[in-house]
């Protein structure tokens, strides 16, 4: 790692780990555990753009863990629900994990949602952790409870592992109309034929009449990597449903950055749907003696593809029309109708991974790290000496939004700040010119006007030495993660290389394993769009991953060894407030036919992690006695149903908190003539109310 004068705030060791003893077949194990941090913390995704610190929860996080293993290899595959799979993350958890699960680094895959509504403050870099968060700084103790949570869910599924014979599959089918391409002018300078690139993401299906090209000119399919319990004669050789981890192609981002809520964004409401769906679906889980499903709740997740020059699109908006419904969007019906149409596209793509899913499945995983500053590309050309970041991207953030947007004056203030920002635009110095690494472009505030290094290092925040790059070879599919945002022009490049390598399927998971930003073609970058502008080591960038994958591919792979260390600002986040006795929660609640609200006040000093368990819940009568309400197998609760809950502060040491759920039509049917009651948690003293009756 270069160093400046940021303060050491952790060492990681790597270490070797035992070589596994061999399975016959495929076996398979998952975990789903709550990762959701408390309020306070700041959000990661949009920097400053954002509210500052977190102030509420909109739905979970959670990480969903999938371990396989086959013959001698292992893998744990984790989705998390959090901006990136980020690099401190990553080695927190495989040092955490014991040498006698097989797991070192290389076969610990972390697979960002890349929400953009997820705690900052966890990437381990001391850039991103200071720039790419809405306040800087590294959160240690958050991010070690995030690792902690997560290893402890990987060795408890593969303690499972060897009593869990399994039969995996990989199945992709498009989903039209939740995604659209943000960049066309920079996409049609690949020179790639629209017609044609659709019709090899449509997968043989039909192409549906869109409104926009833009529609058109994206990764618009879902794959999804599916496991079930290898079964018995008894029941044709099919068992219950495991779990199941989806890649799609755009930017999670459909959340009001403005409203300080942490949340899985469209990608959480997705995995919690899909999970729905697949309780629901009788056809995939074994009979009991009555001839009936014996149902349960499969792990789901979804992580990003290609995605960095897309974004997620409500069914009935345009993509110019989605920053405004986002920030007006009171009850989430963006992120809900989206999620909707991911989890029927993920529930589509079990059934086609469960086609073809074999016991027999080989697995296999490679693995290579790599330097980018001033790497060799070709004979002569190299990546630039300093990462620099372009004109553009310093004034604004992807989705059109800049960085004043949160300050109050509604139009005024927004035309100043784009005034303000093309002004940067106009008039930000030159970045380096080399004839090795190529024109930077206008390039700005990344070495800060040629300062010495440390200082540089100081105030930009530092990045890791090394990337990582990993191929996951499941059968003739390989799935391939990147730290990197990647665009659709450069993933369709890397798919169809490693096809000549081959790979038959190729599924890409993009901010995996650490986030070194974007990724894009030569000509992409050249075009200088939000993402071309975001790259950090010149024109080349794509390239030089193009070769690390290529490598990869032909067996050049090396080992995790050594001592990694982090360097930053490190943060903690404060609980300010009087030491006042708790007030009585006075909860009141209000319950209509598809909506809940209700409200109660706190001290304002108390605010334990969401990841405790359930704030509140809803309880149904049954006869004289109430128990705990359930929708499609979950608990109705604000931990497995996307209940928002936030705070507003009040006077002397007090909260207002506020709870609002968006009631789904089956739970209106379910329970239907019961009465019902909201419970709050045991640190609300238990407070509850009757609502009524559906």
């Amino acid at each position: 790692m270069p160093k400046g004068k940021n303060k050491k705030i952790a060492t990681i060791k790597r270490k070797e780990v035992d070589i596994q003893p061999a399975l016959a077949g495929m076996h398979a194990a998952a975990e789903r555990v709550d990762i959701t941090p408390p309020c306070g913390i700041s959000i990661g995704g949009f920097s400053i753009i954002a509210q500052e610190k977190s102030r509420g929860i909109c739905g979970r996080l959670f990480a969903n863990v999938l371990v396989l293993g086959e013959g001698e290899e292992r893998l744990a595959l984790v989705q998390v629900d959090l901006h990136a799979g980020t690099w401190y993350l990553s080695e927190k958890i495989a040092s955490l994990l014991p040498k006698s699960l097989g797991l070192s680094l290389d076969r610990v895959v972390l697979c960002g949602s890349h929400t953009h509504s997820g705690p900052g403050g966890i990437y381990g870099t001391g850039m991103y952790d200071k720039r790419g968060s809405s306040s800087g700084g590294f959160y240690k103790k958050e991010a070690d409870t995030i690792a902690k949570t997560i290893a402890e869910a990987i060795k408890k599924a593969c303690g499972r592992l060897a009593s869990s014979p399994a039969k995996v599959g990989v199945g992709r089918v498009p989903v039209w109309e939740v995604s659209a391409n943000k960049s066309m002018g920079a996409w049609k300078a690949n020179g790639t034929s629209l017609s044609k690139y659709a019709k090899e993401m449509a997968c043989g299906a039909h192409i549906p009449s869109l409104i926009d090209d833009a529609y058109r000119a994206c990764d618009v399919r879902m794959s999804v990597v599916w496991a079930e319990a290898r079964g018995t004669g008894s029941d044709d050789g099919r068992g219950a449903p495991i779990g199941a981890i989806g890649f799609f192609g755009a930017h999670n981002s459909s959340m009001n950055p403005l409203e300080g809520l942490i949340s899985g964004d469209s990608f959480g409401y997705a995995a919690r749907y899909a999970a729905d769906l697949l309780w629901q679906d009788g056809r995939l889980w074994p009979k009991d003696a009555a001839g009936e499903p014996k149902r349960g709740r499969p792990v789901v997740g979804l992580a990003i593809g290609a995605g960095a020059d897309v974004n997620v699109c409500g069914p009935s908006l345009t993509l110019g029309e989605m920053p405004g419904a986002a920030e007006e969007d009171d009850y989430k019906e963006v992120p809900r109708e989206v999620g909707q149409k991911l989890a029927a596209a993920i529930h589509q793509a079990c059934h086609v991974a469960r086609a073809t899913a074999t016991d027999s499945q080989s697995l296999a995983v490679l693995f290579r790290e790599a330097a980018p500053t001033g790497a060799q590309v070709t004979t002569s050309k190299k990546l630039a000496w300093e990462p620099q970041t372009g004109r553009v991207a310093a004034g604004a953030s992807e989705f059109g939004r800049y960085f004043l947007l949160r300050a109050p004056g509604g139009g005024v203030i927004r035309d100043l700040s784009l005034a303000v920002a093309r002004t940067a635009v106009e008039k930000c110095p030159e970045g380096t010119t080399d004839p090795s690494s190529g024109d930077q472009k206008p390039k700005v505030l990344m070495k800060l006007a040629q300062l010495p290094n440390p200082i540089t290092d100081l105030l930009r925040g530092t990045l890791p030495e090394r990337l990582p790059f990993r191929i996951v070879k499941l059968g003739s599919t390989w799935l391939v993660t990147v730290p990197f945002e990647v665009t659709t022009g450069q993933a369709w490049r890397i798919e169809k290389q490693l096809k000549k390598k081959g790979a038959k399927h190729v599924v890409l998971g993009t901010v995996a394993g650490g986030y070194s930003s974007y990724v894009t073609t030569k000509k992409e970058y050249d075009f200088q769009a939000y993402e071309g502008s975001s790259v950090l080591w010149g024109p080349h960038t794509g390239k030089w991953l193009e070769n690390q994958l290529d490598a990869l591919a032909s067996h050049k792979t090396s080992k995790p060894v050594g001592v990694i260390e982090f360097e930053g600002k490190q943060k903690t986040i404060t609980t300010p407030g009087k030491d006042i006795d708790t007030p009585k929660p006075k909860l009141t609640a209000k319950l209509t036919r598809d909506l809940l609200t209700a409200k109660w006040v706190a001290r304002k000093r108390d605010c334990p992690p969401f990841a405790d368990g359930p704030w509140a819940r809803i309880e149904w009568k049954d006869g004289n006695d109430w128990s705990q309400a359930m929708l499609f197998g979950a608990k109705v609760n604000d931990q497995e149903q996307a209940f928002r809950l936030w705070r507003t502060e009040l006077k002397k040491g007090r909260v207002r908190w506020r709870l609002l759920w968006s009631i789904p039509r089956h739970f209106g049917r379910v329970a239907a003539g019961r009465e019902l009651r909201l419970v709050l948690g045991g640190h609300f003293k238990r407070a509850k109310v009757k609502i009524g009756k559906m």
